[in-house]
């Protein structure tokens, strides 16, 4: 599962450095841009070091899910807390929901888990909808 990266920080010079990161992974071979997630993943690191809590999130999802790089689902969960901390909103709640609730790179919290879905739930994100509604589910 990849994120939905529709985020604009705002800050032009970072958005580039984002657009970058895109053209990256997924490819344009028309303009000279091979696909190579590992290029992405450094370039989505340098937005994420200027404050784009979209980049922060898809550098979250490339760590989580090996997507050009290795798995490390300490530093997944550490770009997914960079991300709501920059920018909180319906996608971070719920990748940190997840992470609680699956323990993943930090201890297993239903309690923070549920808080996030209701978070991302109250944000009218329908993935954080449907994982509280499971997570409940499961509590009952």
């Amino acid at each position: 599962m990849e994120a939905v990266f529709g985020y604009s920080s705002g800050n032009k010079e970072n958005e580039c450095l984002f657009g970058v990161a895109m053209l990256y992974y997924h490819g344009e071979d028309s303009i000279g841009f091979i696909q190579d997630r590992a290029k992405a993943f450094e370039w989505v690191k340098l937005s994420t070091d200027k404050g784009n809590a979209n980049a922060a999130l898809c550098a979250g999802d490339m760590v989580r899910y090996g997507y050009g790089v290795p798995v490390d689902e300490q530093a997944a969960f550490a770009f997914y807390l960079v991300a709501h901390d920059i920018q909180p909103d319906g996608f971070t709640s719920e990748r940190l929901g997840d992470c609680y609730a699956k323990g993943i790179g930090t201890a297993k919290d239903k309690q923070k888990a549920f808080d996030f879905y209701l978070d991302s739930a109250m944000m009218g994100y329908s993935a954080g909808i449907y994982k509280l509604s499971d997570l409940l589910d499961m509590l009952t």
